[in-house]
């Protein structure tokens, strides 16, 4: 999918047919399945991007109308088999998200090319509040990133020792 020049991908979990629609079905995984996620689903960018991709590119491929993204909530702890241990929810992204999109993405694009340009450092990036803190708190990389500079080499060390040895990255903060 492209916007202003600037190409927007995203990998989808599954494309279905339900009702003579084309649909995109998402998988999550939770602990518990509820209403506050549906809202925050509907209002994320994974979301809308799946939303323009649905109407402009995989209703006219398939040749059905759009019916929209689906999540299949799975829950993730016990008790297993019970009524709310799956559900599959519709969503609806608000038609302004859709609309805004677009130059949501060509502003990311052009913020990246600007620091592409000026050729930083990794480790001297924007922060991005989505990736860095989330539901479950800060990046296991924050420690990482809150050094700087210096964090590199003991990153690229730990890299090192987990691809010579198979064993999981492990970044230890001297």
């Amino acid at each position: 999918m492209t916007s202003g020049g600037f190409l927007h991908t995203q990998r989808i979990d599954l494309v279905a047919e339900l009702s003579e629609k084309v649909i995109i079905l998402d998988h999550k995984v939770l602990s518990r399945v509820g209403e506050a996620m549906v809202s925050e689903w509907s209002s994320s960018g994974q979301f809308t991007g799946y939303e323009i991709m649905g109407k402009t590119l995989l209703a006219p491929l398939y040749g059905l109308p759009w019916g929209g993204v689906y999540v299949n909530a799975i829950r993730s702890q016990p008790p297993f088999g019970q009524a709310d241990s799956f559900r599959r929810v519709p969503l609806r992204v608000p038609a302004e998200r859709v609309r805004v999109f677009p130059a949501l993405v060509e502003s990311v694009n052009r913020d990246i090319a600007r620091d592409e340009a000026a050729d930083l450092s990794a480790w001297n990036y924007r922060p991005n509040p989505e990736a860095c803190i989330g539901r479950w708190g800060r990046c296991d990389f924050a420690p990482l990133v809150d050094r700087g500079k210096e964090a590199e080499v003991l990153y690229m060390k730990a890299i090192d020792v987990a691809v010579s040895t198979g064993r999981p990255l492990v970044v230890a903060l001297e």
